[in-house]
């Protein structure tokens, strides 16, 4: 638990780190990760959270480069 403990919190702390650096590809990534921490957690509802709004940006950034 402790290993899932501090991935999340430097996901976390990595995404915080993205947003004010508007970096989009960072906080895609970032989320993924947390995602990835709580389905290793088996905290699926959470897990899912964070993948979709990883997937809302990908769909956001796609956009702004077609």
């Amino acid at each position: 638990m402790q290993s899932h403990d501090s991935s999340s919190y430097y996901f976390l702390q990595a995404l915080e780190k993205s947003k004010e650096l508007s970096d989009t590809l960072l906080q895609m990534k970032s989320l993924n990760g947390v995602s990835t921490v709580f389905a290793n957690l088996y905290q699926f509802d959470k897990a899912v959270a964070y993948a979709q709004q990883a997937l809302f940006l990908s769909r956001i950034k796609k956009k702004q480069t077609a």
